[in-house]
């Protein structure tokens, strides 16, 4: 006769739920900052530099840490020409 066991109640199985639950939450979360910096970032090229400005973003689009693009878009707010803009980014 067949063994069955109700995992559902499992403390190891819960755990293992919220954790996982917790981690997409997490991930979801920074792929939507990284999205919403990509567009904040283009755009801000875009009214500076018009279509100049955005030839960069095929190389920032290429960045997938957000402290890189949070330092990319101050270094934007000082910045006083858009050749200061790529110097930057070639250093990432």
């Amino acid at each position: 006769m067949p063994l069955s066991i109700e995992i559902s109640k499992d403390e190891l199985y819960l755990e293992g739920k919220r954790e996982g639950l917790l981690e997409s939450k997490r991930e979801g979360f920074l792929e939507g900052k990284r999205e919403g910096l990509l567009e904040g970032i283009e755009l801000i090229l875009y009214v500076l530099y018009r279509e100049e400005g955005t030839v960069l973003m095929e190389s920032i689009k290429k960045l997938d840490d957000i402290v890189k693009l949070e330092r990319l878009k101050e270094t934007m707010r000082n910045a006083k020409t858009i050749d200061a803009i790529n110097e930057f980014i070639d250093t990432l």
